[in-house]
């Protein structure tokens, strides 16, 4: 307990990041300027390129499909860590993960920042993928009539963007790659990467491949760490629910002040569906005979102190 509590003040003390030199783009890009060449990244391990976890990471400024620029550091210079992840239309893996995305903004987004960075195309016509030397259309994407070529300008990958935002929600903010792929040469090439980083810019997890329920878990591990927990009354109590995401049963392990604590189970439509009372200081076992599912979780003691946090349950 006492690491957690020196790395909060240490990550939150710094709230500005002091990040790796930007890698672009700056000035919003005409819609005519040319997407430069692609290299090809046949068979390779999305896991080993790119930033790696302790790494720190480059700055970089994009722009919302409006031309709104983002810069990273601006960003994280409120203290919180950045999830950011990468996709596009053709990418059959982000449209299948749609739904977890906006899950991680709407139960997150008060702690987190979250974008999401529209890349290059994996799956065209006519054109070579940059992932296999051959059109690589999928029956997925056939079936969906989503069929485009490489964009070959600026203008083309927003309006692709543009027609996948038409026709699937996604809630976090959108950032479009530049005309040259700073982004995806930089930050690693894959159709749907992911990386969590910390408030001081450091890589805290990497996805070669986004996993959405890893990804909250990894969330939930580090706001615990750097201490954003929801908190009301004295004395505070200090909690973990483990594993998250869970398979079966769980552990809740509590530290406080009080002798007993009232666990409360809710799932994402606010109804509950677990609740243990006389828990204890130390170990407790959670029998989680529940569907799986995003639910949320509170620990209350005697007088009225509590704990919040979410629970995956697959």
């Amino acid at each position: 307990m006492l690491l957690a509590a020196l790395l909060s003040c240490t990550i939150w003390a710094q709230a500005q990041p002091v990040l790796q030199p930007s890698i672009g783009i700056g000035a919003l890009p005409n819609d005519s300027d040319a997407i430069c060449y692609i290299p090809p990244f046949y068979s390779i391990n999305y896991d080993s390129v790119g930033y790696q976890v302790g790494d720190t990471v480059a700055d970089f400024t994009l722009h919302q499909l409006d031309g709104t620029p983002v810069t990273l550091s601006d960003v994280m210079s409120d203290g919180k860590p950045v999830v950011l992840m990468s996709g596009s239309y053709t990418c059959i893996r982000f449209r299948n993960n749609k739904d977890v995305i906006n899950d991680i903004q709407q139960i997150y987004g008060s702690s987190i920042n979250v974008l999401i960075i529209y890349i290059v195309e994996p799956h065209v016509i006519v054109d070579w993928s940059p992932y296999r030397p051959e059109e690589w259309v999928t029956l997925a994407n056939q079936d969906a009539g989503i069929l485009y070529r490489q964009p070959t300008t600026y203008g083309e990958r927003k309006a692709i963007a543009y027609d996948m935002l038409d026709s699937m929600n996604y809630q976090p903010t959108m950032l479009i790659d530049g005309p040259c792929n700073n982004w995806w040469l930089n930050y690693g090439q894959g159709p749907n990467r992911g990386y969590l980083i910390e408030p001081n810019g450091v890589v805290n997890a990497l996805h070669g491949w986004f996993d959405g329920p890893t990804m909250m878990g990894s969330i939930d591990y580090l706001l615990q760490v750097i201490g954003v927990e929801e908190h009301t009354g004295a004395p505070p109590i200090k909690t973990h629910l483990y594993p998250n995401p869970v398979h079966g049963n769980a552990s809740l392990y509590i530290e406080g002040e009080e002798r007993h604590y009232d666990l409360t189970l809710t799932d994402a439509s606010g109804r509950t569906v677990l609740r243990q009372s006389n828990l204890q200081n130390g170990q407790n076992k959670v029998e989680l005979e529940v569907t799986p599912g995003i639910y949320f979780y509170r620990v209350t003691g005697k007088h009225q102190t509590s704990i919040a946090g979410k629970l995956v349950v697959q």
